[in-house]
């Protein structure tokens, strides 16, 4: 069975730099469909200190969402190398036969 995983990465803007807010993944197969899910959300002032960044429009639109929502986005939120370490395990341990995303841009 061919092992497929599709990733999906929150940015706070459209630029190479810009903030991360969250990596999400689905592993699945075309017989079973989804066999597993990964969800971690990044501290967003440790990539500040490394020159990231969130564009205006993108606040602009956050601070336009309910704050239940505002608050959801930044709890619970990982160190960058906590969240790939944990990713890397995600991929590691199954064998993936072909990785799908948007494309190559920012999100």
């Amino acid at each position: 069975m061919d092992k497929h995983v599709m990733i999906d990465i929150e940015t706070f803007g459209l630029e190479t730099y810009s903030l991360v807010a969250a990596l999400g993944a689905v592993k699945f197969t075309k017989e079973e469909g989804i066999i597993d899910t990964f969800y971690q959300k990044l501290k967003l002032q440790e990539q500040m200190d490394k020159g990231m960044f969130a564009d205006e429009i993108t606040l602009r639109w956050w601070f336009e969402q309910d704050k239940q929502a505002q608050q959801e986005i930044f709890k619970n939120s990982k160190s960058v190398e906590g969240v790939l370490s944990d990713f890397d395990r995600f991929m590691v341990f199954d064998n993936v036969k072909t990785i799908w995303a948007c494309g190559t841009n920012i999100d």
